[in-house]
């Protein structure tokens, strides 16, 4: 059964994430790297209690919901090679702050999120 899925991982070229996966109630770890097409997440990602790791390296993610900032077991966000990361990473070399992802920041203070390969923020 589907439902006692922990780990997923899609490698085909998304434009939009299945609503089915938001269901996955014990899914910890959520791959979506390299789907290019793949835009946005949608809000529902909040039912993803469990979900310790969200990888979207290498989607074209321009914004995330501070829905995200509702998953309290996230530990590890990866949007390295995004259109989301090379936008903060502008705006900190300017500003010294994040934009986009300062509220989810704040609100998951023990997540480490990944904007460069390799590098991870608090």
């Amino acid at each position: 059964c589907l439902w006692n899925l922990q780990t997923f991982s899609v490698t085909e070229d998304l434009h939009e994430i299945p609503m089915q996966i938001f269901y996955l109630g014990k899914l910890k770890s959520l791959s979506l790297e390299n789907n290019r097409h793949l835009k946005s997440i949608p809000e529902e990602i909040c039912n993803l209690k469990l979900l310790g790791e969200l990888n979207l390296s290498g989607t074209g993610i321009k914004n995330l919901s501070t829905k995200v900032g509702t998953l309290k077991n996230l530990k590890l966000l990866d949007i390295s090679n995004t259109p989301l990361a090379k936008h903060e990473l502008n705006y900190y070399q300017q500003w010294h702050r994040y934009d986009k992802i300062d509220s989810i920041i704040k609100m998951l203070p023990k997540c480490k999120i990944c904007l460069w390969p390799g590098t991870r923020i608090y």
